[in-house]
C-alpha cells in the first residue's frame, strides 16, 4: 500500500477519535442578552431593565442603544432609581445594594433578620416625601428610612399565607396619596388603605383572577389581571370594576415576569416574554416597542451535570436556570424539564431510566419516572442540610426571631448509584454520604471529616473525606482503604 495513503488513513482515524460536537450553546456573555427581565423603569428618556438570572441592569437610551451595563447583583428582584443612585433588592442575600451612577461604586444596606434595617426577602422600593420605603416581604412590614438611611419606623402589614413563592416574585406594591398609602397584596387578592398611623380599610379584590400589580393614573387606581390580560380601572369609592382595558386577546401574558411596571405620564411600560410593551392609557392602544434578545431553547448558562440515557439522549442540568435540557445523540434540542426546584446540583439515571435530581437549594432529592413524572420528593433539612435559608423560611415565626444571622450559601449535593439501584448522596455541608435504596429507605451513613494531617502523612481511613483548604465546605475526594 502506498505510504501516503497509509498516513492519510491513520490521520483520518485519529481525527475520528478526537472529533467532537457542540451540544447546545452558552448564553449570557453579551450585553444584549436577557434571560429573565423582570423589572423596568423609564427615567427621562432612558430605560432601565433588570434581569433576575443574569444579575444585571442594562440602561438603554430612547432608541434602545445600550448606554451602560451594571453587573454583579445576586438574584435582584426589584429596583428603584433615586437621583444618582440605584437601589436594588437582592432576594437571596436579603440585602439592598446601592449603586452610585457617578462613582460606579456599590454599598450594602442590611442583612438577614427581623430588626431595624434587616430583611427577609426585600421587595419593591419607593421614595415619598424624602423618605425611603422598603417592602420587607417575609417580615410582613415596610421599613421607612430617611435620606441618610437612618431608620424611622416600620409599618406592619397583614400576613399572606404562601405555600411556595418563587424568589423572583414580589407580593406587595404601594401607591402614595396625599394622606394615605395604598398597599396591594397580590397573594391574598386584597388592597389595604393606611392612614398616618394605622390601617383604615381593607378591600377585597377576589374578582381578579391573577392579581399582579397596580398603579394610579389621573387619581384613579388601575389593577392588572395577568390571567385574562386586562387592566381594570376601579371605582374611586367602592373599588369595584369601572372599566376593562383588554391588552391583547390572543397572547397570554407571563405573570411571573410582570413584576414591576413603570408609568411615564399617560404611557405605561412593562415587559412580557422579553418584549417591551407600551400602553397609552387615554387611547387604550398598546404596541410592542422593543424586543430584548431572548434565551434560546438550546441555550444554557450554568451547566453543572450531564448524563446520557439508554436511547443516547443527552441530559444537561442547568443549576442557575433550574431546568434540564434534553438533546438527541446528534445534539439536536428535544425538550426541557421545568420546575425541578431551586439550585439543583446533580442528577443521575438508574437502570430503569428513572431520573434522580439533587435539589440542594430545597434540601431534597426528587425522583422522576420515564415520563418525567414526579414519583418521590424526599428530604428535608435533617437529611440534607444544604440550604439553611430555605429551611429557615419554613420555621415558625418565634424560632425565626431567635436567629439573627443564617448561612446564605447553598452547598453541594451529589449523586451516584450502584448496580443494585442503591443511591449514594454526598453532602458537602455535613461532609458525609448517605446510602438509600430505590424507595429512599436509608441503609447507612458513610464518612466523617478527616484531620488534614492524615493526608499530609499519607494515612487513609475507610470513609474519610478530604477537602480543599481554600473552600473547606467542598468535598474533593473519598479515600477508601479496602484492607
Amino acid at each position: 500500500m502506498n505510504s501516503k495513503i497509509v498516513m492519510v488513513f491513520i490521520i483520518l482515524i485519529q481525527f475520528n477519535i478526537y472529533a467532537y460536537k457542540m451540544i447546545g450553546e452558552a448564553y449570557g456573555n453579551d450585553k444584549s442578552d436577557f434571560i429573565q427581565p423582570i423589572a423596568i423603569q423609564k427615567i427621562n428618556k432612558d430605560f432601565y431593565i433588570l434581569d433576575y438570572i443574569l444579575g444585571k441592569i442594562i440602561i438603554f437610551d430612547n432608541d434602545f442603544n445600550i448606554k451602560k451595563e451594571i453587573l454583579g447583583f445576586e438574584n435582584p428582584i426589584a429596583f428603584k432609581v433615586i437621583k444618582k443612585n440605584i437601589f436594588v433588592s437582592e432576594a437571596n442575600s436579603n440585602k439592598i445594594i446601592i449603586y452610585n451612577l457617578e462613582t460606579e461604586k456599590k454599598k450594602t444596606l442590611g442583612l438577614y433578620g427581623m430588626m431595624e434595617k434587616e430583611f427577609s426577602h426585600p421587595g419593591k422600593i419607593y421614595m415619598n416625601n424624602n423618605k425611603l420605603y422598603i417592602v420587607d416581604e417575609y417580615n410582613f412590614r415596610i421599613q421607612v428610612l430617611d435620606e441618610k438611611l437612618n431608620f424611622i419606623k416600620e409599618i406592619l402589614l397583614p400576613k399572606f399565607e404562601y405555600i411556595y413563592t418563587p424568589y423572583y416574585l414580589t407580593n406587595y406594591s404601594l401607591i402614595f396619596k396625599t394622606e394615605e398609602m395604598y398597599v396591594l397584596d397580590n397573594y391574598s387578592k386584597k388592597m389595604y388603605i393606611y392612614g398616618e398611623k394605622k390601617k383604615r380599610k381593607e378591600i377585597n379584590l377576589s374578582f381578579i383572577s391573577n392579581l399582579t400589580s397596580f398603579f394610579e393614573f389621573q387619581e384613579e387606581i388601575y389593577v392588572y389581571d395577568a390571567m385574562v390580560n386586562k387592566l381594570y380601572r376601579l371605582d374611586k369609592e367602592k373599588f369595584t370594576k369601572k372599566e376593562e382595558i383588554i391588552l391583547e386577546k390572543e397572547k397570554k401574558y407571563d405573570v411571573f415576569l410582570m413584576n414591576q411596571i413603570t408609568k411615564d405620564n399617560q404611557k405605561l411600560y412593562f415587559i412580557n416574554k422579553n418584549i417591551i410593551k407600551k400602553i397609552d392609557l387615554k387611547s387604550k392602544k398598546n404596541e410592542d416597542i422593543f424586543k430584548l434578545k431572548k434565551l434560546k431553547a438550546k441555550s444554557y448558562i450554568d451547566p453543572t451535570s450531564i448524563i446520557v440515557d439508554e436511547d443516547e439522549k443527552i441530559y444537561i442540568l442547568d443549576k442557575t436556570l433550574g431546568v434540564i435540557k434534553i438533546f438527541d445523540k446528534k445534539g439536536k434540542y428535544i425538550k426541557q424539564i421545568n420546575n425541578i426546584g431551586k439550585t439543583p446540583t446533580d442528577m443521575i439515571l438508574d437502570k430503569n431510566n428513572n431520573l434522580y435530581i439533587a435539589v440542594a437549594g430545597e434540601n431534597r432529592v426528587r425522583k422522576y419516572n420515564k415520563k418525567n413524572e414526579l414519583i418521590y420528593n424526599f428530604g428535608g433539612y435533617k437529611y440534607f442540610p444544604t440550604s439553611y435559608n430555605f429551611y429557615n423560611q419554613k420555621l415558625k415565626e418565634k424560632k425565626q426571631r431567635d436567629i439573627n444571622k443564617i448561612d446564605q450559601k447553598v452547598y453541594n449535593l451529589q449523586l451516584d448509584i450502584d448496580g443494585r439501584g442503591n443511591l449514594y448522596i454526598m453532602n458537602s455541608k455535613s461532609v458525609n454520604i448517605k446510602k438509600f435504596d430505590q424507595f429512599f429507605v436509608q441503609k447507612n451513613t458513610i464518612g466523617k471529616k478527616a484531620n488534614i494531617l492524615y493526608f499530609l502523612q499519607g494515612k487513609k481511613e475507610l470513609g474519610t473525606f478530604g477537602w480543599n483548604e481554600q473552600e473547606s465546605d467542598v468535598l474533593t475526594d473519598i479515600c477508601i482503604n479496602k484492607d
